[in-house]
Parts: structure tokens; sequence; C-alpha cells
């Protein structure tokens, strides 16, 4: 090889390397870019096999029971609607103690319901709330030492969206898909051109 040769293709590795050590080269590489690109495609399946990945606190923030909370000088509600059921802890708000011997009526609207003992919490079956709404409930509590009226306002959410990351896996697919055959094509060539020489 003449220096006139290789100043005119200084960064030609035709001139510096046999073909078919370019060729062996190019499909190794080939054959770890295709690797990384199958491993890289199957973390989405990974990911909702049983593992968690970085939105599962807000998933299970969201998750939760609806919940409003009512306070007066004398007691201290808390209202969760749990499934068909609206479930109230009832304890005095000097001591923190629960309160087991109340009756209680509950009304949002048109809906009327007298909550029933169970444990240490009150409950009323068949609450008529919808996902995505607000419902404004008073609560008449009468006790053997104590009448108060108590009023919130329960926050049911709708349904919760997708996730923006979500919608990035198919781009990403795709991308690897377009890598894999660039990566193909370019041993093919590189293989043909080592049996051409």
């Amino acid at each position: 090889m003449n220096s006139s040769a290789m100043n005119a293709y200084p960064f030609n590795l035709e001139f510096s390397m046999p073909p078919k050590f370019l060729s062996q080269a190019a499909q190794r590489g080939a054959a770890l870019l295709i690797g990384a690109l199958a491993l890289l495609g199957a973390l989405p399946a990974l990911a909702h096999e049983g593992h968690e990945h970085a939105a599962a606190p807000v998933a299970l923030a969201q998750a939760g029971n609806p919940r409003a909370s009512a306070v007066s000088a004398d007691f201290e509600l808390v209202a969760e609607l749990d499934g068909h059921q609206l479930r109230l802890y009832l304890d005095r708000f000097a001591d923190n103690s629960p309160v087991l011997d109340a009756s209680i009526e509950v009304e949002s609207g048109e809906w009327r319901a007298s909550a029933q003992l169970d444990g240490d919490s009150y409950r009323v079956e068949g609450p008529p709330f919808q996902a995505g709404s607000s419902n404004p409930l008073i609560f008449t509590i009468l006790t053997p030492d104590s009448a108060d009226l108590l009023e919130t306002t329960l926050e049911v959410p709708g349904e919760v969206a997708p996730t923006a990351h979500a919608s990035r896996w198919p781009w990403l697919a795709a991308g690897s898909a377009l890598l894999a055959g660039l990566a193909l094509a370019i041993t093919l060539v590189l293989r043909q051109r080592g049996k051409t020489r």
C-alpha cells in the first residue's frame, strides 16, 4: 500500500483491516445490538407481570377508598365509601374515644338512610354515589347525652386515565424494530462484500 492511497483515504478501514475481520466484527456487533433491543422490548412485559414501576405509589393512592370528614365541638366523624356501603367512624372530639351508642341518620339530596352499628364503626348500605360525583352529606347524630348535626362532602373520583409513559412503548417498539432491521441490512451487505473479495 503506497502513502498516496493512505493519504487519499485516511479513514477507510478497508486499507487497515482485512474484509473477513470487518465481517466478523459487524456480525458480532449486530448480534449484540439485536439482543439489547430484544431485552429492551421485553421490559414492558416484565413491568406488568407483578413488578411495580415508578408510577405505582400514585396508582395506590388513587385506588384508596374515597373519604370525607366532619368535626364539631363534640364529635369527629369520618365517612368512607367501601364498595356498596358507606362506613362511618364516630369519635368524641375531646379524647378521640369511639362512640358506639349513637343513632346516626345520613342524608344526601333525596337519599336518606340509617346507619347500623358494625363492630367499631357504623355502616350504611347502598349509597347512590357514582364515579366522578360530588356528594354533600348531612349526619344527624343522637347519643344518650348529646345531639349534633355534621356536614361534609364526599368526592368520588372518576376513572383513572392511562399514564403518559404507557403510550411511549409502541413508539419504542417501532424504533427497536427499525434499528434491528438496519443492523441486519448492514450485516448482509458486509457479508456480501466479503464473498466478492
